[in-house]
């Protein structure tokens, strides 16, 4: 008795020492969701078509660097924007990498007379004006440039706070760029970069014929071109006045027909680089399965790179088209007005062959503004409606089965075009040019009829 009550103590002990068995529920893994033929297909294509990380990261960096394809020429189709993103530095709303400062008083200069003065000086000369003696013409004259200025100005100073916006699609455009290896596409490259640097300076032609043609038929009857305001200069006292006062009105015309014509050129310049890639895309899908040197496995792959390249193009467009919404509805109502104003005014208010010389090359120069990106426009929308027929007449029949499931949910993709459009509610495209010279016309007739 003496030695089994300390035997149980230390049993007693010992048990409470030892660990209990803690008793595990297995965690049964949630039941996977039951998907049907056409979601295994979808969720399979977005995964063989998903763009690595590492290959978004690498479009990004500097061209020395390793592209995501590997090129196998040298054209880059944003050289097209050479002359474009030049003219807007010189204008005063595209930052230089160096010389900031420099750049920052520099830009004062243009930003301060054409965005500004210009706009100002014309309503301000509306107060100076004397309302017996001047013709109805030469007022008109004035109301529809001073219009103008005051769209020019607000499209310039959207298109500085969008010009960043702009140039982050130079990374799609490269990579894009290397995807082309064939001849006939790197031709279409070649061919793009010309169209887009020679577009700028047509326009601007365009403008500058009319500005050359208003201040000659102005100066030669003994009047500035349009009499806005200056508080240096008053060209009634003496010819050397007259004379710097109309060389004055004609430089500043000179800079908003820059204006108008870089602000216009952006959009047709850049629709015109995503048709060009569309075109590659076509050629390429085209090609698809042409080549008896590859395999089922290849032409697979080759189908993968197609749909990237796809998708790749709808994020250029996805960055590119608000910013046009927004400019070009307003150039688009801008438009027709100016173009009935200038009819009327060639039909019953210009007294001389001179003004309506330069009446007309006004209308030319409206015209040139919108018809580029409405040609362009409909070139963009016509091949991208022909993606899905140029799918359907592949050399698809003979391949394996995974290509042909990616390749129908490809061409579902490709159901929706390519369409611009001007504040989410004008179609930008051949019809709507033609509606806009159609509606200025009326807009003069009409007002013609009624003075008659």
């Amino acid at each position: 008795m003496a030695n089994f009550l300390p035997r149980q103590l230390r049993k007693l002990v010992f048990q409470g020492l030892r660990p209990e068995k803690v008793i595990v529920a297995e965690v049964q893994p949630p039941a996977e969701p039951v998907l049907s033929n056409a979601q295994l297909i979808r969720l399979q294509f977005e995964r063989a078509t998903r763009t690595p990380v590492s290959k978004r990261e690498s479009s990004a960096q500097e061209e020395n660097e390793v592209r995501p394809y590997g090129a196998v020429h040298d054209i880059h189709s944003k050289d097209g924007l050479t002359y474009l993103f030049r003219s807007f530095m010189a204008l005063g709303v595209l930052m230089p990498e160096k010389y900031k400062f420099l750049y920052c008083l520099y830009a004062l200069l243009p930003l301060g007379l054409i965005t500004f003065y210009l706009p100002a000086a014309f309503v301000l000369s509306y107060f100076k004006l004397d309302y017996s003696t001047i013709k109805i013409g030469n007022l008109l004259t004035s109301v529809q440039v001073s219009i103008a200025s005051f769209v020019g100005a607000i499209k310039l100073c959207v298109m500085a706070f969008k010009l960043p916006k702009l140039r982050a699609g130079e990374a799609i455009m490269s990579e894009l760029d290397a995807r082309c290896k064939d001849e006939d596409e790197i031709e279409v490259l070649r061919k793009v970069v010309r169209q887009g640097n020679r577009l700028l300076v047509y326009i601007l032609i365009c403008n500058l014929i009319y500005s050359t043609s208003t201040f000659l038929g102005a100066t030669l009857k003994g009047r500035p071109p349009y009499d806005i305001y200056n508080p240096v200069v008053d060209w009634r006292k003496s010819k050397w006045q007259f004379v710097w006062a109309a060389l004055w009105e004609f430089i500043l015309m000179d800079g908003l027909c820059a204006e108008e014509a870089i602000t216009d050129s952006y959009a047709p310049i850049y629709v015109c680089i995503i048709r060009a890639h569309m075109k590659t895309l076509l050629m390429r899908l085209q090609k698809l399965g042409s080549n008896p040197e590859r395999s089922r496995e290849e032409n697979y792959e080759d189908l993968k790179m197609c749909i990237r390249d796809h998708k790749s193009l709808l994020k250029l467009f996805d960055i590119v088209h608000p910013i046009i919404s927004t400019t070009y509805f307003l150039q688009f109502m801008t438009t027709s007005l100016m173009v009935g104003c200038t009819l009327l005014n060639i039909m019953i208010f210009a007294v001389d062959n001179s003004a309506r010389i330069g009446h007309l090359c006004y209308v030319v120069a409206l015209l040139m503004e919108v018809y580029p990106l409405c040609y362009y426009g409909q070139s963009l929308l016509d091949d991208s409606n022909s993606l899905a027929n140029t799918i359907f007449h592949g050399r698809w029949v003979d391949q394996n089965e995974d290509f042909r499931k990616m390749l129908v949910i490809f061409t579902q993709h490709t159901q929706k075009p390519m369409e611009l459009l001007a504040g989410k509610l004008i179609p930008i495209n051949l019809t709507t040019f033609v509606r806009v010279g159609r509606s200025g016309i009326e807009e003069g007739s009409f007002h013609y009829r009624r003075h008659l």
